[in-house]
């Protein structure tokens, strides 16, 4: 994967970045379960945490300067259109470096 993402953006992945994986059909559970919870339980469940689906919105538009690499397995693309956060949903878009030919 190292070496395909390095093909594809010019910037060589080192010991020094951070790996972090999360799979597309956990992103929607989480997003569902907030949205029929409510924003009450969500609040407390968090206490007083950052919103995860918040989180890994700022962790990919930072991703490249703060040595972190997001990998978002996803089995169908499409599923990206299912996100109902739009910041996440721009994120992930605008951040892709897609590695399957």
């Amino acid at each position: 994967m190292a070496d395909k993402y390095e093909q594809k953006t010019g910037n060589k992945i080192t010991n020094e970045y951070e790996l972090h994986t999360f799979h597309i059909n956990d992103i929607l559970a989480y997003e569902n379960a907030k949205e029929s919870l409510g924003h009450f339980y969500t609040s407390m469940a968090l206490d007083g945490r950052r919103d995860p689906v918040s989180s890994l919105s700022s962790l990919l538009i930072t991703a490249r300067g703060h040595k972190n690499i997001v990998v978002i397995e996803v089995d169908e693309f499409e599923k990206v259109n299912l996100i109902q956060d739009e910041s996440l949903k721009f994120a992930i878009v605008d951040s892709t470096v897609t590695l399957i030919d």
